[in-house]
């Protein structure tokens, strides 16, 4: 796939809106996290994924970089950004179609961005060195927090591995609301 998508001209496609920030790490790795998270939006978060690898590489080899200090980053945000669509990542577009079978109406594209948007680009600015602090009631939970898959796959409400990763590299607050 790769090797088709860069004969088709996406990859220098993509690398040339990268090239103007080379000799600046901190805002390519911005860049390509965007890229990606935008990306896992509109198609299926692994096929992003797989599209942005060969970029990553390329421009971490261009700029003498570790690719594994970017990679993870960029796994994240197809992760994320997958999360504020429908079709996004397998989970939403399964839990689309049942409740279309049980109901008629699936979700429309962007029913799960609420869930998403706020936490992914919290996220991102918190990985790139923002103090971020979540803010959530005790009496009502971050939604996230009720999301499986759960740590060793027992439910709980402080077990989400969903919760864990849209909120690492934040600070938490839980007010009494």
């Amino acid at each position: 796939m790769s090797r088709a998508l860069q004969t088709a001209g996406v990859i220098d496609a993509l690398l040339s809106l990268i090239a103007p920030l080379q000799g600046r790490p901190t805002l390519q790795v911005a860049a390509q996290t965007s890229m990606t998270a935008m990306l896992s939006t509109f198609m299926n978060n692994i096929g992003a994924l797989a599209l942005m690898i060969p970029v990553v590489t390329s421009v971490c080899r261009v700029n003498g970089l570790d690719s594994r200090r970017i990679l993870m980053p960029v796994s994240f945000a197809a992760l994320l950004g997958g999360l504020c669509s429908v079709i996004g990542t397998p989970a939403n577009l399964i839990v689309s179609n049942q409740l279309a079978a049980a109901t008629g109406r699936g979700f429309a594209f962007f029913d799960f961005a609420w869930v998403g948007v706020g936490p992914l680009i919290a996220k991102a600015l918190a990985d790139h060195g923002a103090t971020v602090v979540h803010v959530e009631s005790l009496t009502r939970p971050d939604v996230l927090r009720l999301g499986q898959p759960f740590k060793d796959g027992v439910p709980g409400i402080d077990r989400s591995q969903f919760q864990a990763n849209f909120n690492t590299s934040k600070w938490g607050l839980a007010l009494n609301l």
